[in-house]
């Protein structure tokens, strides 16, 4: 991809790709970074068109648990999404699997999950088996 952007922009866009703040973009930064990329860019390859509906496959799943649309994710909104009969608990999972997963996705331990995180969380998990608890 080849783009003509001002250095504010840049300046922007890294900015808003380091999520820990070190001045530095790690992978999981680069990822948020080339997704960001890859939905406003006009790149029409095979490649480009997977990528851009598994991103918005995330997109429709964080917007499914984001209730309020205040474009965070806290644990009342998905526990009450992952609500199947009341009976059943939250979707099969044990309430500490439960937290563990949230925390996990919840990088800096406020209590909501913001987009940047769920994406991140969403790329780390592809490729765990059914099932599996860690």
């Amino acid at each position: 991809m080849k783009y003509a952007i001002t250095d504010e922009v840049k300046n922007e866009i890294f900015a808003a790709s380091d999520l820990d703040n070190n001045a530095r973009i790690d992978f999981k930064e680069f990822i948020i970074l080339l997704a960001t990329i890859t939905m406003v860019s006009g790149d029409a390859s095979e490649t480009s068109k997977d990528f851009r509906q598994a991103l918005e496959t995330v997109n429709d799943m964080f917007l499914f648990f984001d209730i309020n649309r205040d474009g965070k994710l806290n644990v009342k909104e998905v526990k009450k999404r992952m609500k199947v009969p009341p009976s059943q608990g939250t979707m099969g999972l044990s309430e500490d699997l439960f937290s563990r997963r949230f925390e996990e996705m919840d990088w800096d331990h406020n209590g909501v999950i913001t987009y940047q995180e769920f994406l991140l969380a969403t790329e780390l998990w592809v490729g765990l088996e059914e099932g599996g608890e860690e």
